[in-house]
């Protein structure tokens, strides 16, 4: 049950997670947090001082009555990285991980095993027409038709040469296996050691898996209840 409804939650991630493109280092919250009044995104920019810059969060909804309301950007993203450390893995669930886990590498490999039988059949496919074509231009009476042949032995060669590239050797999925495993169970474990480890992209994939939707943020009272 929990490996099907993994599975559910992939597929939606995969279709819904929008990981917006003028996310900054600066601000890697910005495009993940609402405003609790107007249920708009917060943005964020740098304010300047007497004496020099700040950075905040902010609403920009000019209806909304939290408008240019400035949320310190250290506050915001400490809270958040509390917010973080309070929803782990627990321990009793642990195993069930790893278990999880092996059930979705196996059907990965399976699947990459079937894609690649199907490119050794296309290759295959492909050797016998270019047999196929260099016989007809050998027999083809006229230059056009001759021309014509050659394309799409050309079109075709291109192909095959980009099939066997894939097909080079037998690949071993120890490593990445161990790789991967490690991952996923750091993440669950302690999502707060890879948020603080990766680039903004994947801090913003890392949030589509753990939360349903946007946070709400306030000046008091910091995050809403979140749907993990």
């Amino acid at each position: 049950e929990v490996f099907e409804n993994v599975q559910v939650r992939l597929r939606k991630d995969n279709a819904g997670a929008r990981i917006r493109t003028d996310i900054t280092p600066e601000f890697p919250l910005r495009g993940l947090l609402v405003c609790t009044q107007c249920k708009r995104h917060l943005t964020a920019a740098w304010s300047k001082g007497s004496s020099k810059k700040y950075p905040y969060y902010y609403c920009q909804n000019k209806a909304c009555g939290l408008y240019s309301k400035m949320f310190r950007k250290e506050d915001t993203e400490i809270d958040f990285k509390a917010l973080l450390e309070r929803n782990t893995l627990k321990p009793e669930v642990d195993k069930i991980v790893s278990v999880v886990f092996d059930r979705v590498w196996e059907q990965e490999v399976s699947n990459m095993h079937s894609q690649e039988r199907s490119a050794e059949q296309k290759v295959k496919t492909l050797r016998n027409e270019i047999r196929e074509l260099s016989d007809l231009v050998i027999k083809a009476k006229s230059e056009t038709l001759q021309r014509a042949y050659e394309a799409q032995i050309e079109e075709r060669a291109k192909e095959l040469e980009c099939l066997e590239q894939t097909l080079g050797g037998e690949r071993d999925l120890k490593i990445p296996y161990r790789t991967a495993l490690g991952k996923a169970t750091g993440m669950l474990k302690s999502p707060i050691s890879i948020w603080d480890t990766v680039d903004t992209v994947e801090k913003h994939r890392l949030f589509f898996f753990l939360f349903e939707k946007k946070l709400e943020y306030a000046k008091e009272g910091g995050y809403r209840t979140a749907d993990l």
